[in-house]
């Protein structure tokens, strides 16, 4: 392991092309991503994230509109944000995430797959999250991404005023405010789609979507910031400067919060196991 400070380039968590794949990009895990998926894959099903959301219609809808233009929306959400589709492979040291474009009618299949929509019935999201919180992530077709359509019951006229939609997802391709992003412009589509007013528009040119790709946060970094110094340069690392200060600092806080984590952590689960009645457990010895 290269000692701190050293020499850095984030050059390496930009998207590059998929040897092989002309429409395809991969680029490494960076930061938060690689830790979500360290604890994911230790800690089955641990870091998931769950999004749940109930809405009224202010229009009635049959339930062949509701379920077409879900999926209409789908469609267009994952070309607004490709990394719905995307998925995490690589090794365990180096992981990486991957997307690859495809067809219009690879997306469709996508779409079907990874946009379930269930029959009408009473709503219980809390009952689908129970369920859905037993599987694994990804899924057995490698969907690292989807979510559920389940519309209240149907009316004498054959519509439904409301539904529920749950997306669950691997947390390393994006956090609970990206979530309320991506999940805002879908249901402004849907809204419009529903409602007739969104204009006939052009057919989806896959492909281009991979320019909506979201990068890495370390490749974030403006020229205002300050960045690592680079392999190829002849100026020496050093704790003083301000870039290896910041990251001293984050790391410094780090082992803090973890620290504070892991006892209070533990202090809970003694709470629990007395209140069980279970046998008093002792503090472990500080080493």
């Amino acid at each position: 392991m290269a000692s701190f400070p050293s020499r850095y380039s984030l050059e390496k968590f930009k998207w590059e092309s998929l040897q092989g794949v002309p429409k395809g990009r991969v680029r490494r895990l960076a930061g938060g991503e690689r830790i979500h998926d360290i604890e994911h894959r230790l800690f089955k099903g641990f870091l998931t994230m769950f999004f749940g959301f109930m809405l009224d219609l202010q229009d009635p809808v049959s339930i062949t509109k509701l379920a077409s233009s879900a999926q209409e929306c789908w469609c267009s959400l994952r070309f607004q944000f490709p990394i719905i589709a995307s998925s995490i492979g690589g090794s365990d040291q180096d992981p990486t995430l991957t997307y690859t474009t495809g067809t219009p009618q690879e997306i469709s299949h996508w779409a079907h797959r990874t946009l379930l929509v269930h029959s009408p019935s009473n709503i219980d999201l809390e009952q689908l999250h129970a369920d859905e919180s037993q599987k694994k992530v990804p899924s057995p077709n490698n969907d690292f991404t989807w979510a559920h359509i389940v519309p209240g019951e149907l009316a004498d006229d054959g519509t439904v005023s409301k539904f529920g939609l749950l997306l669950l997802s691997h947390h390393s391709l994006f956090d609970g405010s990206a979530a309320k992003i991506i999940m805002n412009f879908y249901f402004d589509q849907l809204a419009k789609v529903l409602s007739d007013s969104r204009s006939t528009s052009e057919p989806i040119q896959w492909g281009c979507e991979l320019e909506n790709l979201t990068p890495a946060v370390l490749d974030i970094l403006t020229p205002h910031q300050t960045l690592p110094i680079p392999p190829d340069s002849e100026q020496e690392p050093s704790p003083d400067d301000e870039y290896y200060k910041c990251m001293g600092g984050i790391f410094a806080d780090l082992v803090t919060t973890t620290k504070v984590t892991i006892s209070i952590s533990f202090s809970w689960f003694r709470l629990i196991r007395r209140h069980q009645g279970c046998p008093r457990i002792q503090n472990t010895p500080k080493r």
